[in-house]
């Protein structure tokens, strides 16, 4: 990310848009409502309320009740396929960079062509890939309501609580299992170009040839994530607090928490944000060695100098007893990348 600070740029990029396609579908549910009789209430002596019936429940009403389950998933879906596209232009970014560094020269991500193969060349797998999230995810919704209702209905039976206890758990770990397998794709695809299902079938199987790597550094990945979320937040709210108390409005507030609330909040959504940009960079990274590694005999060529100098120590190799051999693999594997 240092040799690439345009990526920073990204996750806003793609948040200003969702924002508008939310303005977008806002105005389409309203058009969708107002297709029915609209009253206003003629009590209020100006008729700001209104209500909205349609005569005919059958025709009309089955109608829109349609439009706006079409419109509701249409928004699920929308945003899933966001937020994976966000995270395949990250990985490509991530893989560009790896394989245009060797040992002698830091490599830079190539920021448009990971734009240029998300929403060119690999705009179908990202959207079949958040479809299936998509799916699981409205399926899941439906079922908890319909859970609720059953718990409602049996007077909160144990019985009944505990099935459609382990039933959102199973949906729960189904979607969380798919979203794993969404980025493992995805991974694959950013070095391969392949296919959706063929890219989750071998970047499942890379994952496995090197499991105890891809498990230590995820779990790495998943701690500094955590850490910096809870560290930046209270640290922000800690300051804010002593702002309003201390300073604000001429001696302080007298009830400063719903302010903090909102401080919190907001930094614990833009700290996500931005640092999930760092476990699909780690998820990337680990592919491009793993296959690089892989291919080149448990020796990596691609990279940049400090990976190298890691995995020669790991060999239990000195740099400079295998800088030539490695500068002759460079070679051959630079005229191959082309």
């Amino acid at each position: 990310m240092t040799e690439t600070k345009r990526l920073i740029g990204v996750p806003i990029l793609y948040y200003l848009a969702m924002f508008l396609f939310f303005l977008f579908w806002l105005s389409a549910m309203i058009c969708v409502e107002s297709m029915g009789d609209i009253q206003p209430n003629t009590e209020d002596p100006i008729p700001l309320t209104k209500t909205i019936t349609w005569g005919d429940r059958k025709s009309t009403g089955k109608t829109v009740n349609l439009m706006l389950a079409y419109l509701t998933f249409g928004l699920i879906w929308f945003t899933f396929f966001m937020a994976a596209s966000n995270d395949f232009v990250t990985m490509v970014t991530a893989s560009t960079f790896y394989f245009s560094s060797t040992r002698h020269k830091v490599g830079e991500g190539q920021l448009k062509t990971a734009f240029r193969w998300a929403w060119v060349h690999n705009f179908g797998s990202i959207a079949f890939g958040s479809l299936i999230i998509a799916i699981i995810f409205t399926v899941r919704m439906l079922v908890y309501y319909v859970c609720k209702q059953a718990e409602k209905a049996s007077g909160d039976n144990k019985v009944v609580k505990c099935v459609t206890c382990l039933v959102q758990c199973f949906l729960k770990c189904l979607e969380e299992i798919m979203e794993y397998i969404n980025k493992a794709a995805y991974a694959y695809i950013a070095i391969s170009g392949e296919s959706f299902c063929k890219a989750a079938l071998h970047g499942l199987l890379l994952q496995l040839s090197h499991g105890a790597t891809f498990g230590f550094a995820n779990l790495l990945a998943q701690l500094f994530i955590l850490l910096g979320k809870v560290g930046l937040t209270v640290l922000n709210t800690v300051l804010a607090y002593y702002y309003l108390k201390l300073v604000a409005a001429d001696g302080g507030m007298s009830d400063p928490y719903g302010p903090m609330c909102a401080v919190a909040i907001t930094t614990y959504v833009l700290v996500s944000v931005f640092l999930g940009m760092f476990d699909e960079t780690v998820m990337s990274m680990l592919t491009c060695v793993s296959a690089d590694m892989d291919l080149h005999g448990g020796d990596n060529i691609w990279g940049p100098k400090s990976l190298h100098e890691v995995i020669d120590k790991l060999n239990g190799v000195e740099g400079s007893d295998k800088g030539s051999d490695k500068d002759d693999k460079e070679e051959k594997g630079g005229n191959a990348m082309n």
